[in-house]
């Protein structure tokens, strides 16, 4: 008999209705989390590693620069220990240590200009392909993906030519600058050019992280030495704004208030506004736990009306010998089966979707499922042990 009864549910026509209705929640979950991993949790990702968005330059307050004597301003030094014990600082640096060089990719149709950056592990947090730098390694440079080794205008991106940064890993350019002397007037003169090898040990994707076409990155203390030896001969005073990075953006606002408290002021290289990114996070959510509430709604309503309709068989059921336990058990596995099939339908579906966009999707598309599929069994459990509290002669009475 009992294996009557479940053929039966299992056969039943109005499971049909229960099992859409289940596969339309589940999909519904699994392409919003699929959304949000490809869009709104990559662009996210993506702001709070760039290294421009949790980056600010820091000067000394103007109350402390207007008190300074001329010997003072000239020779000022940030206390570079303080400012790198701060807690989430990663790097400090002057702000004009980064700057472009002459490169030996330079031909008819690049000039070769790279614009150096200071490269770390704590700095570089974007996906690299290849191998990432610690910022005492030397000699060894990471580069752009689509990578256009010249200057450019931002209004000309569109008709830029891109050199594939991946066919480049593994091979050397020259990094070239002028050497400076003052001469007896006391002027700089340009006297030989210094010629560095460098070998390109890896590719970020720029355009996801904000950098520039040219942007590459080398190791921080070497990149130190090449400005001493460059550009630094050419400077006449000591007091410039430097750079201070954090391990991320939404950390900015804790070591800005600490950096004020040393007496300094900060300016955000990057503006960020998270505003419109919450208001589709939100959205999101929204959309996740209006479709879980609906559907066990639903569910609950439908299981109500099911347990009313199979009157006849859960009376013959009692009249039978079976004790409310096993009976609840025969309802609870039709509801089992039509989760089920909505489950596996649904995440199959996803999971040939995020094959083609993101395969990272896949483990937070079964896990939300999963989440919203035992919510539901345990409240219709809950629902169907609720339902048949009634004795066998409300059963009998529905049945006729």
């Amino acid at each position: 008999m009992k294996e009557y009864i479940i053929t039966k549910n299992i056969r039943n026509k109005r499971n049909i209705f229960l099992i859409i209705l289940f596969l339309i929640c589940f999909i519904l979950v699994n392409f919003t989390i699929i959304y949000y991993q490809n869009h709104v949790y990559k662009i996210n990702k993506s702001i709070n590693d760039s290294i421009d968005g949790r980056t600010f330059l820091v000067s000394p307050k103007s109350n402390i620069i207007q008190n300074m004597t001329e010997e003072e301003f000239y020779n000022y030094k940030y206390d570079y220990d303080k400012i790198n014990s701060i807690e989430h600082v990663v790097a400090s640096f002057p702000a004009h240590v980064q700057s472009g060089y002459d490169s030996s990719l330079k031909d008819d149709y690049y000039d070769g200009t790279l614009f150096l950056k200071y490269g770390s592990k704590e700095i570089l947090k974007m996906d690299v392909i290849g191998h990432k730098m610690n910022d005492d390694d030397r000699n060894v440079m990471i580069c752009p993906i689509k990578f256009h080794p010249s200057s450019y205008s931002f209004e000309n991106t569109g008709n830029l030519k891109f050199i594939d940064g991946k066919s480049l890993i593994g091979k050397k350019i020259d990094v070239m600058y002028d050497l400076y002397e003052k001469n007896e007037k006391g002027k700089n003169v340009i006297v030989g050019q210094k010629k560095i090898p460098f070998e390109i040990i890896g590719v970020y994707d720029n355009e996801l992280n904000y950098e520039e076409y040219n942007t590459c990155f080398v190791g921080g203390k070497q990149l130190y030495e090449m400005y001493d030896d460059y550009l630094g001969k050419l400077n006449s005073y000591q007091l410039y704004s430097i750079d201070v990075i954090t391990d991320s953006a939404k950390n900015t606002s804790y070591v800005k208030g600490e950096l004020n408290k040393l007496g300094y002021s900060t300016l955000n290289k990057v503006v960020i506004d998270y505003g419109e990114l919450l208001h589709i996070e939100m959205i999101c959510i929204g959309i996740i736990v209006i479709t879980s509430i609906l559907t066990l709604g639903i569910s609950a309503l439908y299981i109500k009306k099911y347990v009313i309709y199979s009157s006849y068989d859960i009376a013959l059921l009692y009249a039978l010998g079976y004790s409310k336990k096993k009976i609840e058990k025969i309802y609870f596995y039709n509801v089992l089966y039509v989760i089920g099939i909505g489950f596996v339908i649904s995440n199959f579906i996803s999971i040939i979707v995020s094959l083609f966009i993101n395969t990272k999707s896949i483990i937070y598309c079964l896990l939300g499922t999963t989440i919203i599929g035992i919510a539901i069994i345990l409240l219709n459990y809950l629902f169907i042990k609720k339902l048949l509290k009634r004795k066998s002669i409300y059963f009998m009475k529905e049945s006729n």
